[in-house]
């Protein structure tokens, strides 16, 4: 994926997508139940390492992200 690019969405159909095509497109899985659009911004922020990780890794085609 050169654009380094990704869909971010809390809904689990892009997941399950992912796990029977694989990548293109990447998927950020919000698992974050009812929170803000502040509350997930920031839960972006803490996890930019991993992030960047992960659209940097040919081999992933989903990253989970929890609540804290």
């Amino acid at each position: 994926m050169s654009e380094g690019l990704a869909i971010v969405s809390k809904d689990d159909d892009f997941q399950q997508r992912a796990l029977v095509f694989g990548a293109p497109p990447k998927t950020i899985w919000l698992k974050l139940g009812n929170a803000s659009t502040d509350i997930i911004e920031q839960r972006l922020r803490d996890r930019v390492g991993d992030v960047r990780n992960f659209l940097a890794d040919p081999d992933e085609s989903t990253l989970i992200l929890q609540a804290f």
